[in-house]
Parts: structure tokens; sequence; C-alpha cells
């Protein structure tokens, strides 16, 4: 069956080098990542960014990156003439606020949809490096063929040259293998990969040299489209990854085996029993697990261990996520589950804000 895919539209970046007064929106981790893209490849332009602006009022007068963060209320008398976007996720509600807020007469640009920004992301993966040398896809179906829409993806597959597919995570898909330090040569390796959704990161471990990757999604991933996503790009690739519906709580070392390197990237706040998962990982483990999400910066001071952070689990029912752990909860789980040796790979938290993002590498 023909497939019809969303590619991201780049344009050149000398649209936004052309700006005299860009502001960068909002005040998150986006767009700590895009001035860093800007220090290294494009300094001159710094001069021309005004500032950041976020709605959190938290970070509202603070700095990020040598920038002063404004309120809404304030970009209109900044005199911008571009905005830039570097929150994939939500942009287009972004952007409706922004148009209506600043006019037509104001360029409003994504981050993503600069090519060499994406370039310069993408050229961490060895994936997106494969993809470049396979036939571009092509939008005209097979005759006779019904044309079947595949649907927003969740992370940014490189399909074919210069052809990346309209995602929710955009282009911190590739940016993340920084994050989790991704070992370059997983030759010979086995690797699990839970919540793998669209696959990237099974597919990216397949062209670092890994032996087997096996990806696993809850039990319904295969009646729905999201494991179209996955089976295309699969076939896309000629991946040889073994795919398993599945919740982490069935995983069993007895019947699946024990896994080089276990990928547990943005599901721990998810779990029902999130120690209980992460005991069973080690289980599944014998060599490095890697847990990535959401914390929260609260360490408020721990009566037991005097002169020690506590670790603080926070719980709701809110469909974004059941729990949110401080960093140090992370590591005491880990720590408790069995794992020898604990690692803080990336936490990162804007001035201002109590939500950060962390990753953390789990040794036996």
């Amino acid at each position: 069956m023909a497939q019809n895919i969303e590619f991201v539209e780049h344009i050149g970046i000398d649209r936004l080098l052309g700006k005299r007064r860009a502001l960068l929106y909002p005040a998150a981790s986006g767009s700590d990542y895009f001035l860093r893209f800007l220090r290294a490849r494009h300094p001159a332009f710094l001069g021309n960014i005004v500032g950041l602006a976020d709605r959190d009022p938290n970070k509202q007068g603070l700095s990020q990156q040598g920038f002063t963060v404004h309120g809404p209320g304030e970009i209109k008398a900044l005199g911008v003439d571009c905005v830039v976007i570097t929150s994939n996720e939500y942009s287009a509600p972004m952007r409706a606020e922004l148009a209506a807020l600043l006019g037509p007469e104001v360029d409003i640009l994504l981050a993503d949809s600069l090519r060499e920004y994406w370039d310069d992301a993408a050229r961490l993966s060895k994936l997106a490096a494969k993809a470049a040398t396979l036939p571009p896809v092509g939008d005209t179906p097979e005759t006779g063929a019904p044309r079947e829409h595949l649907g927003s993806f969740f992370l940014g597959m490189p399909l074919g040259p210069g052809q990346f597919t309209r995602s929710t995570k955009g282009i911190l898909t590739y940016q993340f293998l920084e994050q989790i330090r991704l070992p370059q040569d997983l030759t010979g390796k086995r690797v699990l990969d839970l919540a793998s959704s669209d696959g990237f990161y099974t597919f990216e471990c397949e062209a670092r040299g890994a032996a087997e990757v096996v990806s696993v999604e809850g039990p319904e991933w295969k009646d729905g489209s999201g494991f179209k996503r996955y089976d295309f790009a699969y076939k896309r690739y000629g991946s040889k990854a073994r795919p398993l519906a599945a919740y982490v709580e069935d995983l069993d070392p007895l019947v699946h085996g024990t896994f080089d390197l276990t990928l547990c990237l943005g599901l721990y706040y998810h779990l029902r029993d999130p120690f209980y998962c992460l005991r069973k990982l080690f289980d599944m483990t014998s060599g490095t697990l890697i847990v990535t999400g959401r914390t929260v910066r609260m360490a408020p001071y721990d009566p037991i261990h005097p002169g020690q952070p506590a670790s603080v689990m926070m719980l709701s029912d809110k469909s974004f996520g059941k729990w949110t752990a401080n960093t140090h909860a992370l590591i005491d789980m880990l720590k408790i589950a069995g794992f020898s040796r604990i690692e803080v790979l990336f936490d990162f938290c804007p001035e201002g804000s109590l939500i950060a993002s962390t990753a953390i590498a789990a040794h036996r």
C-alpha cells in the first residue's frame, strides 16, 4: 500500500540572518539549543537578538545565555521584525498567538524549519547518514493502490536525502543523541528500546552496529497508526529489529533475555509503579540502563540524612504523566534497584523554571 508522508519544509537560514531585531520564544531548552547553534555557526547574529520571551512569570526578568527573558506583554514594545519559535511541539498555538499580537509584518519562523540548523543536529545521527544514501521517498502511489496517510510522527524520522518527517519532537530527536551519549559503536550489542514509538532510536542503534534490537510499545501498538509508521521505517531501512507489543511489567529476562544497553527514554513518569519497573529493568540489563524524563527542581531538607538533599516523588492523575521525581529520587531508586554506578548525563533547567529535563545512565 502506498504511503502519504508529510516532510519538514525547510528554508534557508539567510531568511533569519537578514533580520535586525529577532526574539526567541519560549525560554526553554529549545532556545538554549538554538543559541548554542548560533554561537557556533553565526556568532555575529547574536547581536541582532533582543532577548527571549516566555509566558511563565517565574522566568521573566531572568537571563538565559546572557539574554533577558521578557513576558508576552512586553513583546510588541521590543519592535522585533522576527520571532523564532524554538518549540516544535507547541509551535502551532504559539504561532497563532504571536501572529495575533504582532500582525503580518513580523516574520514568525520555526527554528526546525531552518535547514542548516536541522543538518547541524542530524550530523549526530548515523541513521540520518544512512537515509541520505537511499532513493527519495516518492509522493505518487503505485497504480491502483490506495494512498494511506500515516499521520503525524512523534520522532523526526530521516527517510531519504533531505527528507525528515513532520513530527512532535522534530529536531530534538537528534539533539537527544548528545544528551543521552548514545555510544557511537554498538557492534555486537543487544539493545532494548522501551516506548520506541516510530522506532528512531531502535534504528539508530542498528546503524551503530547493534547485533539485535528489541522495540517495545504497549499492547495496543500494533492495532494503531503508530505501528504503521514504525513498520514503514522498518522496511525503509531494511531493519532486522524485533517489535514487541508488551508492557514493561510483562518483560521477563528468562523469556526475553538480557541486554547490553536498555533505553528507557521519556517513560518513567508514565508508569504506574516506576520503582518496580526499574527493578525489573535491572534484571533485564547486563550493562547500562539509560533513563530520561522530566524532573522537578525540588530538594527540601532531609531530616533523616542531614546535609543531603531529600528524594522527592510527586504523584498526580494528569494524563501527561503520573509521576515527577527530582534527580535525587531517580538516582536513589536506581541504586536501590541494584545498579552499582550512576552517572548524570544531562540535567537542564531554564532559569526561573522548576521543571528540568534529565538523563541518567545506570551501570551494573
